[in-house]
């Protein structure tokens, strides 16, 4: 009795098994071994295909973004393929999983499970000018890769000053010079990472000042400076030695008169105030002449050298 219930058993269950698996697949997915929590880099994660429904399934097969899924030291499959496990998952993990069941009769493919690799933030940065002009508008962005977003938190010389990706300032004043930092935060890993970025402020239509001359400036400063130089000595040499030489001409000129020419020359250069008061005719004039200088007329007429001797003769009269 007991083997007849045995057999009997046993028959149940072949026929039990042989049946599901000439039953169509009707259900299956790919789910996650921790659902609803956020997957980080560098942690364990498992991913599933689980099969419902009276059909079962003969085999599986994994696929990441529409190929087959490879796997080796760090990426590994359960004894039947029903699962897969990423120790530790990385970045590069990040894609859409699929997993095709099949039997006798049928085969069917999940639905796309897409895993999701939070981390960050990583290059965070602060894109804005390094300069402004006096009461002008300035905007930072902060920006960092990072799965999901950052948040962002402004600080100005170690004070906080706002939040938010971006920061604006409608006009800029001197006391806006300073050290502006950025703080990224992820939510999700907890990590977090900081931009610095200097600004100056200069006053209206003053330059930024001047980057460092190149020495071939520097070179063609020097050269256009010495050639200047150059120049105004020669200028000044040449007209030095042409005023000389008019000097010297002048004077060889003057020793080669002799002395009675000298003392005509002389007489002629000062005759207009020696002779102002004598006329030809002038006897008044004359008499005045003898008064004030209380000297002879015969005298003073004889010792005169005139080199016109019209004039001398109606001086002698």
């Amino acid at each position: 009795m007991k083997a007849t219930c045995a057999a009997v058993w046993n028959f149940a269950c072949f026929v039990l098994i042989n049946a599901q698996a000439s039953l169509p697949i009707s259900n299956i997915a790919v789910t996650q071994s921790s659902p609803g929590l956020p997957i980080a880099a560098l942690t364990a994660v498992n991913l599933t295909c689980e099969v419902s429904g009276l059909g079962s399934a003969d085999s599986r097969l994994w696929m990441m973004d529409g190929q087959p899924l490879s796997t080796d030291n760090r990426i590994t499959l359960s004894v039947d393929n029903s699962t897969v496990s990423f120790n530790p998952v990385l970045l590069s993990d990040t894609g859409a999983y699929q997993c095709t069941a099949s039997n006798l009769v049928s085969s069917k493919t999940s639905d796309a499970y897409g895993l999701i690799i939070n981390y960050g933030p990583e290059q965070v940065s602060i894109t804005g000018p390094d300069s402004a002009v006096l009461n002008s508008s300035v905007t930072f962005v902060c920006s960092a890769r990072s799965t999901p977003a950052c948040f962002y938190t402004w600080y100005f010389n170690g004070k906080e000053k706002a939040r938010g990706s971006e920061y604006k300032i409608d006009a800029v004043n001197s006391s806006n010079t300073g050290s502006y930092s950025c703080l990224a935060a992820n939510p999700v890993t907890g990590g977090t990472s900081i931009a610095e970025k200097r600004l100056d402020v200069t006053g209206v239509g003053e330059p930024p000042a001047p980057s460092s001359l190149t020495s071939q400036q520097v070179l063609v400063i020097v050269t256009s400076i010495a050639a200047v130089l150059i120049v105004s000595g020669l200028t000044l040499s040449y007209f030095g030695i042409q005023r000389y030489k008019k000097k010297q001409s002048s004077n060889q000129n003057n020793s080669q008169l002799d002395p009675g020419q000298k003392s005509s020359n002389a007489a002629a250069n000062d005759g207009p105030s020696l002779y102002e008061h004598i006329t030809p005719t002038g006897q008044r004039e004359t008499g005045k002449i003898r008064k004030q200088r209380n000297v002879q007329p015969e005298g003073f007429y004889t010792d005169l050298e005139l080199s016109d001797e019209s004039l001398y003769t109606n001086l002698k009269r």
